[in-house]
């Protein structure tokens, strides 16, 4: 397991004991690695929720577009015969579901984002409708920076939060969020359901490109 991927784990245990117990440091055991010593050893992290939802949502935004930035653009339409997919809608649905579970629910529409990006073509292009309805009305690196736009809004929407917001309900919205009823509910949503595309996204990036690099090397 890398060192990334440790600490994120480290994170969700102290987020689950967080939500369970309302303390606002979490002992945390941790296998010890050094020779000799007792098999665990405890430590504290000293983060809030708020600072674990952002440190998990960023984590979760990276690794999408480190899965999606090596792909090249020409390749974004592809829709291969074993997925129903392709890079385009995969970033365009992010786009949406990043506005909805960690923008809109949480802090209502946001202006700035409608007057510069165009949500309501992207919500209609990529939300419900088949990815082949989407080839050729969007351009891959537009999607791209517009990702990024949103997912830069997400997080500081996130960092205006008090850990009382977390509990209130969702901002009224038309359409009823599906999971969540709280907005820790939907912005722990949404980095799941991120990660959860990040799957679709190396699927379709292993089809139409060739397989992330995680630095795995196997000694033989």
């Amino acid at each position: 397991m890398g060192e990334r991927t440790f600490d994120h784990f480290l994170n969700s245990v102290a987020l689950h004991f967080l939500r369970r117990f309302g303390s606002r440091k979490i002992l945390i055991l941790c296998a010890s690695i050094v020779p000799g010593e007792i098999p665990f050893k405890p430590f504290y992290i000293p983060m809030t929720e708020i600072e674990i939802l952002i440190n998990q949502t960023a984590n979760a935004y990276e690794w999408t577009n480190k899965l999606l930035e090596a792909v090249p653009f020409e390749k974004w339409e592809i829709i291969p015969d074993t997925i129903e997919s392709n890079m385009n809608w995969q970033v365009g649905h992010l786009i949406i579901s990043h506005y909805f579970h960690s923008i809109m629910v949480i802090r209502g529409h946001q202006t700035d984002m409608l007057r510069s990006l165009p949500i309501k073509e992207y919500s209609e292009l990529f939300t419900t409708s088949a990815p082949a309805l989407s080839v050729g009305k969007t351009n891959a690196l537009t999607l791209l920076k517009d990702l990024k736009i949103i997912q830069q809004k997400s997080l500081e929407i996130l960092g205006t939060l008090s850990i009382q917001d977390l509990d209130n309900p969702l901002e009224p919205t038309p359409t009823a969020h599906p999971i969540a009823t709280t907005k820790f509910e939907a912005i722990d949503w949404n980095i799941k359901h991120t990660m959860y595309h990040c799957g679709q996204i190396g699927i379709l990036r292993r089809v139409v490109d060739h397989p992330y690099d995680f630095g795995l090397r196997l000694t033989r």
